[in-house]
């Protein structure tokens, strides 16, 4: 719907243009005494008029005054690095008692593919002679790719907690369901600093107590029975009825978000008359280029559940630019190519927000499925700003056919490389139960590409 409008104002407009340049042009050149002066490069438009196409000496001579064109884009843009979603050196190893291994990272960010849009350009200037000014603007419309997997493992780093030395990632079972911690260290194999050796005799079920079975009811002698699995008496925890636990979400929802745009301001010069048989311009100006990122994620399920991280990159990239462009005619056909040059600034604004284990209760007795012995919800916010250096490059070719003096209609290609972009799905910090940005990993290249059609109206 936006782009049906932007086709129709753009025709309003070229019709207005047109009406206004044929008032002009019905004006006298020289005014008459007493008379108002014409605007400069009007008196003689006639945008519907045929063209001069004649190759007598340098060929027609090149138009002056203003000019305008739009463009339709149909752009792709490289896919991020390939990285683990998930840290790919955190340790894998877990052991639920039930069952131990080592967890490998299901996905990576090779999911993603080549995001292609469409999006429009516009340009426009004015020319005085062999001098004038040029001035660019275009913008993609946003890219969203979108995915759901069903249980997905993800290795994450854990901090210690201060309190009981143990990660986020431990905690006690229950998977007998008779209400008390499972009890694992009962050999002299497994032995801890709470179970020596009471383990062996008389064993503790974590944090529920020691078992020391029922009074004999013969005596004498007084004996004491084999334990009969329920704790009878209060002990200290038994840190070695920890079991450490895989990541595997229920279901994770992934979502990245690419809107790119820019715009740009330049001197021109024009060398003439003819340079290896075209026509060249010299580009000297500003430019700003925009590439921000979103990298979302949302989980289920797990010793986690539920938790997600919003990773966001915004890279704000202006500097000066040069450019060269040439122009070859052919009777009606127009044969042209174009390269510009930034060196500018990349002033990254990085950012995200998580929220683990959004159902976690820390200290509850042991379920199935297990809990964190002290995982609670953790909410947090990271930001960052960072300043990289970002060359982009840009190279054009099309080719035109006037179908008027003043009207053309164009088709081309245009491809832009920059340097040293920041993208969030390579910048996770996966560290429990804070996460985090890894911003030393804010130096990517981006290749955008793609097909251009559209019209241009020059005088």
């Amino acid at each position: 719907m936006a782009t049906n409008r932007t086709r129709a104002w753009l025709l309003v407009l070229a019709l207005q243009f047109s009406l206004v340049c044929s008032a002009f042009a019905d004006q006298p050149g020289t005014p008459e005494p007493g008379g108002v002066a014409e605007a400069p490069f009007v008196d003689d438009v006639q945008i519907f008029s045929p063209g001069d196409f004649s190759t007598y000496g340098s060929g027609p001579s090149r138009n002056q005054g203003w000019f305008g064109s739009w463009e339709a884009l149909r752009w792709g843009t490289t896919v991020p690095n390939k990285t683990d979603i998930g840290d790919a050196n955190a340790s894998g190893f877990y052991d639920t008692g039930a069952n131990s291994g080592n967890l490998r990272n299901s996905l990576n960010t090779g999911i993603f593919g080549t995001g292609y849009e469409a999006g429009y350009r516009w340009e426009g200037g004015f020319v005085n002679g062999d001098v004038g000014w040029l001035f660019s603007a275009f913008r993609l419309y946003p890219n969203n790719q979108r995915f759901r997997f069903n249980n997905v493992g993800v290795k994450f780093n854990s901090l210690i907690d201060p309190l009981f030395g143990t990660s986020f990632l431990q905690g006690f079972t229950d998977y007998n369901g008779d209400g008390f911690d499972d009890n694992y260290n009962d050999t002299f194999f497994q032995p801890d600093l709470f179970t020596v050796p009471f383990d062996v005799l008389f064993p503790v079920f974590g944090r529920d107590g020691m078992d020391i079975g029922r009074p004999n009811p013969n005596p004498p002698p007084a004996l004491i029975p084999p334990p009969d699995g329920i704790p009878d008496i209060a002990f200290p925890a038994d840190f070695g009825d920890l079991r450490t636990f895989p990541v595997i979400f229920s279901q994770m929802s992934i979502l990245q978000h690419t809107e790119i745009w820019g715009t740009e301001a330049s001197r021109l010069w024009r060398v003439g008359p003819t340079i290896l048989g075209g026509n060249w311009d010299f580009l000297g100006g500003i430019r700003y280029f925009k590439f921000d990122e979103r990298f979302n994620v949302n989980t289920t399920g797990s010793v986690l559940a539920n938790s997600f991280w919003h990773t966001r990159a915004v890279n704000n990239m202006v500097g000066g630019q040069i450019g060269l462009r040439g122009a070859w005619q052919r009777g009606r056909v127009k044969f042209t190519t174009e390269g510009r040059f930034m060196a500018g600034a990349n002033i990254q604004q990085l950012s995200q927000q998580a929220e683990i284990g959004s159902l976690a209760i820390p200290g509850l007795v042991a379920t199935n499925p297990p809990r964190s012995l002290d995982l609670e919800r953790t909410a947090s916010t990271h930001a960052s700003r960072q300043v990289e250096f970002a060359p982009l490059g840009e190279l054009r070719v099309g080719v035109g056919w006037n179908i008027f003096r003043s009207v053309q209609l164009n088709a081309g290609w245009t491809g832009i490389i920059v340097n040293n972009v920041a993208r969030p799905s390579n910048m996770v910090d996966y560290t429990l139960p804070y996460m985090g940005i890894h911003e030393n990993n804010n130096r990517q290249e981006v290749f955008i590409q793609g097909l251009t059609l559209g019209v241009e109206i020059n005088k």
